[in-house]
């Protein structure tokens, strides 16, 4: 592991950007069971081919570098950086796809070129040449010790097309075969089934990739924590995406050897050690792409290869933040990911369940499983109706793979979740009070942005919506705003025809679920064309940016307070930029929080264009980004402005949760942004003091005016409302 780690010494920042995440990912990739495999079987071909004029590249001054490297050396940079560029999960939403692909993949050719010291060149000869004429520049800039975009995209052009030209039974470009995405590099269905039968085997087993399974280092320094010390070249930051400010912050802070809350949170939590649920593992494998959220398959292959690797080993799974202060598995496969992942996590240290531990753990089943909306009933009726349901979730729990209780569970919230309580509920109705129990039980925030905004300006109405004030059954905010929503359509006689067809449409199925999305994320400043795009995904059929506006409409008539808090952080914001500074406070947790967006330093990229007859029959044009300018986006600085500041607020109460509940005893914590969960005898008092160190967040701070002081801002704050903040510690259902 520490040679492996050593070869990526200059690999700067893995998660600071996602290109040079996925970089560093396409250099590691044929040092796993796939990679190996594939290059093998595929390296003699193409090292033939390399060896012939055709495959030299068209730029003479790449050739003058890449020749230093045998043909066999440049077959194998190429088909490591492509094959995993296919096997991993990348945005093909994304802007120039092709343009980023290409980036990638030049990269790892960069960085193979520094790590063998090739890109080493005489100074004084060096800036002689360069200063000589646009054509020596042209041949020499390859030589430079650090590539820009631009270079490495024209780089990973040329070993796209090696690869494609050398191969085009495996793989092809979508521009040369109708695909909706041009410029992207696809496998075949001969080359598919190939990967396929090839994945079976793909284990990761470098750690930057898999979980832990022995110690966890706590982080340190900006680059000492996790898997990394200063023997091994660190290959993570503390802060992933990290502005510069805020690295600069976290340096001096690390410098003084100052642990702030923000970074013992973040230890604590890394430090949890769970086992693989071998339970759930082959109804995972069976059902994982069919059921529930769909995903990559390739990633899915590779989510069950690392449970199966794992196996029955503790594991910790290393955490870093983002530049909100949000914490994020380093590793892939971690809890907060989709569910057919999060149902494979237990806790290694069990506890004896009790009676209120099943009680707990009945009421997480019924959550899982939100049949007939059970998750929005009160906790008696949550365990009523799965002492209702005891025979068929017993059934599941025992042969979940049967078809009749297959036709069940699949139709569950979380499916696999589910089955994953179903188990552990029937064993412990089997064993009693004595069953050591093992399941994270998660308890969910009700809409934590819109939370946060109501506890800001101490709003009561929008508190109640959100479940701040004590009550004995819990408030259904989407429910009600659903019904919102479809009244201001009934009252839209302008728009006649398209109100209409929304309201048979939202009456004749769940408008709730519908709606619910939109109005979620408006909480962190959902824009209209976002709101569309969600609909979408559930109906496209109807006008719906129509409805996006009718939604955004309601939303903001029912939820003033939060929108009030929204434009005022978007006002602070536009002050500062005008001052030309970024909008930034240190939060309550010690994060130094930044929100700022800086302009790419943009040049235009002239790449070969290839079909069928022709190697180059004309040019496309890329726009990459070569760096920063100095200068502030404005729309995007003003606009993310509220919700990064409302993820710094929940990322601040998740690390104050996470010390307070360690201080307290309660060492075993799963997260997932606004979700907290416990072993089944510990979620009572871990919901307590969740809801404590809330009350406490905006008792002890009063983060708008904390953000305004920062900028020196005379702005007056909002005027607040009548919610009682200690009444919130009470609140059972605002984290349920």
């Amino acid at each position: 592991m520490r040679a492996l780690i050593e070869s990526k010494r200059l690999t700067e920042q893995r998660d600071a950007d996602l290109e040079f995440n996925k970089t560093k990912k396409g250099y590691t990739f044929v040092h796993h069971a796939v990679g190996r495999v594939l290059c093998e079987a595929l390296l003699d071909d193409l090292t033939r081919y390399m060896a012939t004029p055709r495959a030299r590249p068209t730029n003479k001054g790449l050739w003058a570098v890449v020749r230093q490297l045998t043909p066999r050396h440049r077959a194998f940079i190429a088909l490591s950086a492509l094959t995993h560029y296919l096997v991993t999960d990348h945005d093909e939403d994304e802007e120039s796809p092709g343009m980023k692909c290409r980036l990638q993949i030049g990269h790892v050719l960069y960085a193979d070129l520094v790590t063998r010291k090739l890109l080493k060149v005489d100074r004084g000869k060096f800036r002689r040449l360069m200063q000589a004429d646009d054509k020596h520049q042209e041949i020499w800039k390859y030589r430079q010790s650090e590539w820009s975009d631009p270079q490495c995209v024209v780089a990973g052009d040329w070993l796209v097309d090696a690869v494609c030209d050398c191969f085009p039974d495996y793989f092809f470009l979508g521009d040369q075969s109708g695909v909706d995405l041009p410029g992207i590099p696809y496998v075949t269905s001969v080359g598919e089934k190939y990967a396929l039968a090839l994945a079976e085997g793909f284990v990761y087993g470098h750690p930057i990739f898999v979980p832990v399974t022995g110690e966890i280092k706590d982080w340190t320094r900006w680059r000492c924590g996790g898997y990394w010390d200063d023997g091994t070249g660190i290959s993570a930051s503390f802060v992933r995406g990290a502005r510069p400010e805020v690295e600069e912050a976290f340096k001096r802070i690390f410098r003084r050897k100052t642990t702030i809350p923000h970074i013992r949170g973040v230890n604590v939590l890394q430090r949890v050690p769970y086992t693989i649920n071998t339970l759930v593992l082959p109804v995972v494998k069976r059902f994982a792409g069919k059921v529930g959220k769909r995903v990559n398959k390739y990633r899915r292959q590779r989510d069950i290869a690392i449970a199966e690797w794992l196996g029955d080993d503790r594991f910790r799974v290393p955490l870093s933040c983002d530049f909100r202060g949000r914490i994020y598995g380093v590793s892939d496969f971690h809890f907060a990911r989709e569910d057919h992942v999060r149902s494979l996590f237990r806790f290694a240290e069990g506890l004896p369940i009790g009676d209120d531990g099943l009680r707990q753990l009945m009421i997480h089943a019924a959550n899982c499983g939100d049949f007939e909306k059970v998750s929005k009933a009160s906790f008696d009726d949550r365990v009523r109706w799965v002492e209702d349901h005891r025979d068929q979730i017993t059934r599941v729990a025992q042969y979940p793979q049967a078809r009749a209780n297959k036709a069940w569970w699949r139709e569950a919230d979380a499916p696999f979740s589910f089955v994953a309580a179903c188990q552990e509920l029937t064993a412990a109705w089997k064993a009693g009070p004595h069953f050591i129990t093992h399941l994270p039980i998660c308890l969910d925030a009700t809409a934590s942005g819109l939370q946060h905004l109501s506890m800001m300006l101490r709003d009561a109405d929008a508190g109640r919506y959100v479940n701040l004030i004590p009550c004995d059954v819990p408030y259904d905010m989407y429910e009600h705003l659903a019904k919102a929503v479809i009244a201001r359509l009934e009252a839209d006689d302008d728009e006649r025809a398209k109100a209409d067809w929304w309201i048979r449409r939202l009456r004749r199925s769940d408008a709730r679920k519908l709606v619910k999305r939109p109005m979620m994320t408006y909480g962190y400043n959902v824009s209209l064309t976002g709101m569309k795009r969600q609909l979408d995904e559930v109906e496209s059929n109807g006008d719906t940016f129509y409805l996006a506006q009718r939604i955004m409409e309601t939303t903001k008539a029912e939820l003033p307070g939060p929108t009030a808090v929204m434009e005022f952080i978007e006002d602070l914001a536009e002050e500062a930029y005008n001052q030309g500074k970024p909008l930034a406070c240190t939060m309550p947790s010690g994060f130094a929080w930044s929100n700022i967006y800086r302009k790419s330093n943009t040049k235009v990229v002239y790449l070969p264009y290839r079909d069928e007859h022709a190697r180059y029959s004309k040019y496309r044009r890329y726009h990459v980004g070569d760096g920063f300018t100095p200068e502030m986006r404005k729309l995007k600085t003003l606009n993310a402005a509220a919700p990064n500041f409302v993820h710094g607020c929940d990322a601040a109460l998740l690390i104050s949760a996470a010390n307070a509940l360690a201080e307290a005893g309660i060492t075993n914590i799963a997260t997932i942004h606004d979700c907290v969960a416990f072993r089944a005898p510990e979620v009572a008092k871990g919901r307590d003091i969740v809801l404590d160190q809330l009350a406490k967040l905006y008792i002890n701070h009063d983060p708008l005016a904390e953000l305004r002081d920062a900028i020196q801002s005379t702005r007056p704050l909002p005027a607040k409302g009548s919610l009682n903040i200690n009444g919130v510690r009470r609140a059972i259902y605002a984290f349920s």
